[in-house]
């Protein structure tokens, strides 16, 4: 899919997708307390959040916590500056 994005802003869907090899684009701000995710959007996204919300997706382990603290250290980054 080319040029296509796909935004969420759910901190555990995005790690999963970040840990899977997924391209975050930017972060993109929804109100003073959210931010979205900003993805390229790739075919298997949609299928592994249906599966991340159902508790049938696997993944590793250390890739899924080096994703939550690299999408963390993103978010305390832009606080306060243009995301």
């Amino acid at each position: 899919m080319k040029n296509e994005i796909v935004k969420n802003s759910d901190l555990g869907v995005s790690a999963c997708w970040l840990a899977k090899g997924g391209i975050l684009e930017r972060l993109e701000p929804i109100d003073h307390r959210r931010v979205a995710f900003v993805f390229q959007l790739e075919d298997w996204m949609k299928a592994d959040e249906q599966r991340f919300w159902n508790d049938t997706l696997l993944i590793n382990a250390k890739a899924y916590f080096s994703a939550i603290k690299e999408l963390k250290l993103r978010l305390h980054a832009s606080s306060g500056t243009t995301l």
